[in-house]
């Protein structure tokens, strides 16, 4: 038998240190400070799994000037994809980065916060779990 689990958000609780690096990345980009709920709220609305692409959409929010609930019906037909969001923003006029600089930039931010990552089961469970399956 063969268990297989992704770790971020199953294994490792990563509110400290990816959500933090979304907002930050936002924060760098557009020199405002947008509450991390609120980008949390675009992330998980649209199913962003990926969060460079969540910094994305978080930039093109910032940049905006829009309400959140306003923003959201507008992005709704924009967001499931990295090229549909683009496409969004070149028609609002919104210069978005580079995505390698963003990649660069939110990584910077991640090795920042990663510290601050905890295990959602203990190592314990996992050896116990280990020693089942042999």
């Amino acid at each position: 038998m063969i268990i297989i689990f992704d770790v971020d958000g199953v294994l490792i609780d990563v509110t400290k240190s990816y959500h933090y690096s979304i907002k930050d990345t936002v924060s760098y980009f557009t020199g405002k400070e947008v509450p991390k709920e609120e980008l949390l709220d675009i992330k998980f609305s649209f199913n962003i799994n990926n969060d460079w692409d969540a910094s994305v959409a978080g930039i093109i929010y910032a940049m905006s000037g829009l309400d959140l609930r306003r923003f959201k019906q507008m992005f709704e037909p924009y967001s499931n994809s990295l090229g549909g969001m683009y496409e969004f923003a070149l028609g609002k006029g919104i210069n978005l980065p580079q995505y390698n600089k963003l990649i660069e930039i939110f990584e910077d931010f991640y090795h920042r916060y990663r510290e601050r990552e905890e295990m959602i089961f203990s190592h314990d469970i996992l050896e116990r779990l280990t020693e089942r399956l042999t």
